[in-house]
């Protein structure tokens, strides 16, 4: 569970990678979204529903990542 942090486009978010995942860059402000790891677990999302980590806006599919 990660705290995602972007540059000035959008306010800060929780989301989940799996275990091994790459910390992707953001189709917005790219390699300057930084991750923080959340100090106490919660619900979030994983991060390729986020429409912001996505593929052409479109979502991926979190069964397929990795």
């Amino acid at each position: 569970m990660y705290w995602v942090h972007h540059y000035q486009h959008r306010i800060s978010h929780l989301s989940y990678l799996k275990s091994g995942e790459n910390f992707p860059a953001c189709t917005k402000c790219g390699e300057r979204v930084r991750f923080e790891l959340a100090p106490e677990p919660t619900a979030a999302d994983h991060i390729s529903l986020d429409l912001d980590f996505s593929i052409d806006g479109r979502r991926s599919n979190p069964s397929k990542a990795g």
